[in-house]
């Protein structure tokens, strides 16, 4: 723990008496609780962070890499009130405050998993089976639920269509700032950290193992992928979902502060669909379907019809390959930082040799991202007889608020 970080607590604790007061003022802000970011189901806010530029791998069996040590991971409402303390408490100018809270690497994260609908996927190299989407991530700095049935938002496959207006398709900045609600508006591009926790294997067969070059030969991967929302999309007549055009006033009771109940789910990353219940038709504000979203990566072909997928692994969206006929599933760590190549810079060979996209390192993805962007996890395979057997991906979402 950095002593910024020690600074931070000694702060928060010793004007604890302060908290209620914030609290409520973020509730009023951001119309939900603070409290809670990630899933109860993904563990305790306390779990363990990955260190910036690391990449792990283990065997699946949950025991910890020795290198990562636990750290305090705060909530959305934990750094506001830091922020709250720091500007009215010292008296310090919002740049140097945002410089600590970076320096410190106090960022609020949310979660989605894979494990928590207990399935598997197994991708076959193959024309059609190849390249298959896996999971989606919230959108970049939303607190609050954008969608009424989180297995739904998180696992539908993406649609291959364009933007519906190349000039004036995406939400302005503006319109995510007003979503969120911080009391100073948040940054274009605020995104500080991506870590994706995949565990896999292959076909366990083929190829030519190098016991010093795990992952030599592989042709089972993981690829990272971005969506962004087009604001004139229209539902698609064989879409399942509800119509965000008839939807535009909240149903009766939703502008009203969230139960107790309500802040429960709205803390959890993903959950498993149900028979509809009550809270099912109370449509969250904003809401923001599946069909509206539009990939930025993969690309479409020319002909705007299917989504291209290159034949080899990009070098800069790879974010890990399986190790080559290696029949036991392993979990890989993956960590995408803003400033991986200034703080933690490893060359291509480096990056090759761990598994990961010999461009991957750079910490461009990640600046790059901006406000509501949702980023994608793609498994592919290639070749005959090769096979990307998928237990389940995680993707954490570190971003300065």
């Amino acid at each position: 723990m950095s002593l910024v970080t020690v600074l931070l607590l000694y702060l928060a604790t010793a004007m604890s008496s302060l908290i209620p007061f914030f609290q409520n003022l973020t509730s009023s802000i951001f119309g939900t609780d603070m409290s809670s970011t990630s899933s109860a189901a993904d563990g305790p806010p306390s779990q363990q962070q990955p260190r910036s530029g690391s990449s792990t791998s283990q065997p699946s069996n949950g025991v910890s890499s020795p290198n990562n040590l636990p750290n305090y991971e705060p909530t959305a409402m934990d750094v506001v009130v830091v922020k709250a303390m720091l500007q009215q408490g010292l008296n310090l100018p919002l740049e140097v405050i945002l410089s600590i809270i970076d320096a410190a690497e106090y960022w609020p994260h949310t979660t989605v998993s894979t494990a928590t609908f207990r399935t598997s996927f197994r991708v076959q190299s193959g024309r059609e089976t190849e390249n298959e989407f896996l999971l989606r991530s919230r959108p970049l700095g939303l607190i609050r639920k954008a969608h009424y049935d989180d297995s739904m938002y998180s696992l539908t496959k993406p649609r291959p269509e364009p933007f519906s207006d190349d000039d004036d398709a995406e939400f302005p900045l503006s319109q995510f700032q007003e979503w969120i609600g911080n009391p100073t508006n948040t940054i274009e591009h605020p995104c500080r950290r991506l870590v994706f926790t995949i565990t896999s294997h292959d076909q366990g067969w083929g190829g030519t193992r190098h016991p010093n070059e795990p992952y030599n030969g592989s042709w089972t991967w993981f690829e990272a992928g971005l969506e962004r929302f087009d604001k004139n999309a229209t539902r698609p007549v064989d879409s399942r979902e509800r119509d965000a055009a008839l939807s535009a006033t909240p149903a009766t009771g939703n502008t009203d502060s969230p139960s107790i109940d309500e802040l429960s789910e709205a803390s959890s990353a993903v959950a498993v669909s149900s028979q509809p219940t009550e809270m099912d038709n109370k449509l969250p504000t904003p809401y923001l379907p599946t069909y509206s979203l539009r990939s930025i990566q993969p690309q479409l072909d020319a002909q705007q019809q299917h989504f291209h997928h290159p034949l080899h692994p990009q070098p800069d969206r790879t974010i890990q390959r399986n190790k080559t006929a290696h029949r036991d599933s392993t979990t890989h760590r993956v960590v995408w930082s803003w400033d991986d190549d200034v703080a933690n810079p490893l060359t291509g060979e480096e990056l090759k040799s761990l598994g990961r996209g010999e461009e991957s390192g750079t910490g461009r993805f990640v600046r790059e991202l901006k406000l509501g962007d949702v980023v994608t996890v793609w498994a592919k395979s290639r070749f005959g007889g090769w096979v990307n057997q998928v237990d389940s991906v995680k993707i954490d979402v570190y971003w300065a608020l």
